[in-house]
């Protein structure tokens, strides 16, 4: 992880990770909050993408060699 931070109209929040071993993953991340949806975004925290999958306040999220990804969470 090498973000977390609020988003700009406190709706939500920012989280920004990146893949470091040079290696396609599936990563899962899992939250203790209530979530409502969780959302793909490009680094300028623009939508690019429908709700990702939640199940149970987890999101398995592919993710390629070397790769930033940035997700929007709503509660």
């Amino acid at each position: 992880v090498s973000g977390l931070k609020k988003t700009e109209d406190d709706k939500g929040i920012i989280l920004r990770f990146y893949e470091v071993e040079g290696k396609k993953t599936t990563a899962t991340l899992a939250s203790n909050l209530p979530l409502a949806s969780c959302i793909g975004t490009n680094l300028l925290e623009e939508r690019e993408r429908n709700d990702l999958s939640l199940i149970e306040e987890k999101v398995q999220i592919e993710v390629l060699p070397f790769e930033i990804k940035t997700l929007l969470l709503l509660p």
